[in-house]
């Protein structure tokens, strides 16, 4: 398994950019897209076109969609359309504006599997089986009802998926290895979903001293108007699950148990055919947390970049194997700057930008990633 090479398709108003990655027999196994439309008056029409864009794509090689995220500008009036086209698939919504050179209302980042059979569980939870039975369990766009706070919300979306994780074979420990959080008015919620995720985290056995999950808390609009955090997951179950190596980045990055916040910067799992390293959001961050070069969104993205290669080179894996990027900017003005560095440092990488701040306000700009060897 590895990245095969990038390649960018234009279909009319839609734009894909899409990473291969191959297995043995030299056919794409799985496919990493970023797809944004250019925006129009129409937001229907720009669902459509990217619609009919990733259908394309699947039809191609017999794709499954095992992972959505729709980033919105609005997802208050805009997260009907989108729900209405694409129902039938594992569904994440969240308010994030596009940043980048696509200064849309919508931005996608998709995964697709080969030959995958994609069912939804009584639970909510998404099971999605490979050709060579990996089997994954996909959480998309879960919020708690009713969740009067950030605590008490994380609490409650951890608990439930945790007991649906358990009705379906696996474990949060053991089994879970990349989480999302999507924060309202993330420079006042934050504090609470380290908490809620503390607690529940202390409660399954998950510390310092074993090991916690990969994971990015980031701002982001729940799609329902009266959540305070909405959550995806991914798990692995069934017979072929991966061994795990948790990344740390000692020489750039500090442990994050030392600041009280509970999650690993990155994840290695590897399969009997291939590879895949998860990098944690990151920014420009030094071992003692602090925030490197403030004020200075190109400084700050130059370290963050630094900081993700190290992640990587620990996993057996360099920039040439980066299949997908999502960035973050505090500042919507920042996008365009952020993205022409991660272009260059990452070159041919499927890149969307979205506004979203930081976990912590002097943080201009963040970082996710995944890499295929």
């Amino acid at each position: 398994m590895k990245v095969a090479g990038y390649r960018t398709l234009a279909d009319g108003q839609a734009r894909l950019q899409v990473a291969e990655v191959r297995g043995a027999d030299s056919r794409p196994d799985e496919l990493f897209v970023v797809a944004a439309a250019e925006p129009t008056a129409d937001f229907d029409a720009d669902v459509a076109a990217i619609a009919r864009a990733l259908d394309s794509l699947s039809r191609e090689g017999r794709f499954a969609t095992v992972y959505m995220r729709v980033m919105l500008s609005d997802p208050a009036n805009q997260s009907v359309a989108v729900r209405r086209v694409f129902a039938d698939r594992p569904l994440s919504i969240v308010g994030q504006p596009p940043a980048g050179s696509f200064r849309g209302k919508i931005a996608v980042f998709a995964r697709l599997v080969r030959d995958a059979r994609v069912s939804l569980l009584s639970s909510g939870l998404w099971r999605c089986v490979g050709p060579q039975g990996r089997e994954l369990l996909v959480a998309a766009g879960r919020t708690a009802k009713p969740a009067p706070d950030g605590l008490t919300a994380t609490e409650v979306l951890l608990g439930d998926y945790a007991r649906d994780l358990a009705a379906a074979g696996a474990d949060l420990a053991a089994d879970c290895h990349r989480t999302w959080f999507f924060v309202r008015d993330i420079d006042f919620n934050y504090p609470d979903v380290v908490d809620g995720r503390n607690r529940v985290f202390d409660s399954v056995g998950l510390t310092r001293h074993t090991h916690f999950i990969a994971s990015t808390g980031i701002c982001g609009r729940p799609e329902r108007p009266d959540a305070t955090v909405s959550f995806d997951a991914i798990a692995y179950a069934g017979p072929q699950r991966p061994a795990v190596t948790y990344l740390q980045g000692a020489s750039h990055l500090g442990r994050t148990s030392d600041y009280g916040v509970a999650f690993e910067r990155g994840v290695a799992l590897d399969f009997a055919r291939g590879r895949y390293v998860l990098i944690s959001g990151t920014a420009s961050i030094d071992p003692a947390g602090n925030i490197v070069h403030p004020g200075d969104v190109r400084a700050q993205t130059a370290r963050m970049c630094s900081n993700v290669d190290v992640l990587l080179a620990e996993g057996g894996a360099g920039p040439a194997d980066v299949t997908s990027i999502v960035a973050y900017v505090r500042d919507f003005a920042d996008g365009p700057a952020v993205e022409r560095i991660l272009t260059v440092h990452y070159p041919g990488v499927p890149l969307v930008v979205v506004c979203a701040a930081v976990c912590r306000p002097g943080w201009l700009v963040e970082m996710e990633c995944v890499a295929a060897l």
